[in-house]
């Protein structure tokens, strides 16, 4: 984009909500970019990775770096819906649906592109269509990237640069959302199915949780975003967030008394948990354990939703919205 680069900053006194009834201000400094003001391809923000002093951000149409103050555009980037972006190594990979479908690896300012085979397995699933969009991509620290796509989980040696075939979803259209490890688990979570989990030992899966018996509370679907932390599996749902704590070999068990939700201040959507610092839940941001900081998108964003991802860097949160851009909310130390 050539238009001339503006950058909308808006000041608000955020009104904060406290577990233990204690009256926070603060005034916050809220950056809104678009499409309008910036160089990002899409208000539609789809992943966010902070390295360093970047910040990378893709969308729906392509990727965008936030580097020095100003917003870049790399040369020959993936230019279809940006679904993951992670940094191994010196090497940033992006995992893209549609145009561009595949793995790319970004290294020495060059790009390289990486498709999945077609015939991993006899799959009666390898007929559909979009076999190859790729949902979600994770790296274990272990040398290998997982990624779920539309129909099957697959593996990624980044050392020898090869695919592996993992195993078959067990249902089509499950939409796979986060990708978590857990010694020779992996734990996925899905839109409209609940937790897969995957045993590495095995090459299968070995259970899927929709719902805890005897405790009605608890719903595993959808599930949008996972994070393990110790020896806790948070899960975000509609609404608030669902714990486990996990057994010695990282199993889950159905057992009722391992699992706890904890009910948020807000009751919109949950879309993406953050535990070194923060939840985001719909228009509120949960930050420094117990206080809760209101932020009224709505006198920011012109369209009504709130579907989030949210990275922080250093002193600042970077929240990725569907359909209105991405804020740099800088909220002091």
């Amino acid at each position: 984009m050539n238009t001339k680069f503006l950058v909308l900053t808006f000041f608000v006194v955020i009104s904060s909500l406290c577990i233990s009834n204690e009256k926070i201000k603060a005034e916050e400094k809220i950056i809104l970019y678009n499409t309008t003001n910036s160089r990002l391809p899409s208000n539609y923000i789809t992943a966010i990775l902070i390295d360093g002093s970047r910040v990378w951000a893709g969308t729906t149409r392509g990727l965008v770096v936030y580097d020095s103050g100003r917003w870049v555009n790399l040369k020959n980037a993936p230019e279809g819906w940006i679904s993951s972006i992670i940094r191994v190594n010196d090497s940033i990979w992006v995992s893209v649906r549609g145009n561009s479908s595949g793995l790319w690896k970004y290294s020495n300012r060059r790009w390289r592109l990486y498709e999945p085979p077609e015939n991993f397995s006899e799959s009666r699933l390898n007929m559909l269509e979009d076999w190859g969009d790729i949902y979600i991509a994770r790296y274990d620290g272990r040398g290998y990237i997982w990624l779920a796509t539309g129909l099957r989980l697959l593996k990624f040696n980044v050392k020898n640069e090869t695919w592996e075939f993992a195993a078959d979803l067990m249902l089509y259209e499950d939409r796979p959302a986060d990708i978590e490890f857990c010694n020779n688990s992996v734990i996925i979570s899905t839109g409209y199915s609940g937790i897969f989990i995957y045993d590495t030992e095995s090459g299968s899966f070995i259970r899927r949780l929709r719902k805890v018996p005897e405790y009605p509370a608890i719903l595993l679907y959808p599930a949008y975003d996972i994070e393990i932390k110790s020896d806790k599996l948070y899960i975000a749902h509609d609404g608030r967030v669902s714990v486990y704590t996990f057994t010695e070999d990282c199993s889950i068990t159905l057992n009722g008394s391992r699992w706890q939700t904890i009910q948020p201040a807000a009751l919109s959507p949950l879309s993406e948990i953050n535990l070194s610092d923060s939840f985001v839940v719909g228009r509120y941001i949960i930050m420094k354990k117990n206080k809760a900081f209101y932020v009224n998108f709505s006198e920011i964003f012109k369209e009504k939703v709130h579907e989030t991802s949210v990275k922080k860097q250093n002193s600042t949160l970077w929240i990725g919205n569907w359909g209105n851009g991405i804020i740099r909310l800088i909220y002091g130390s």
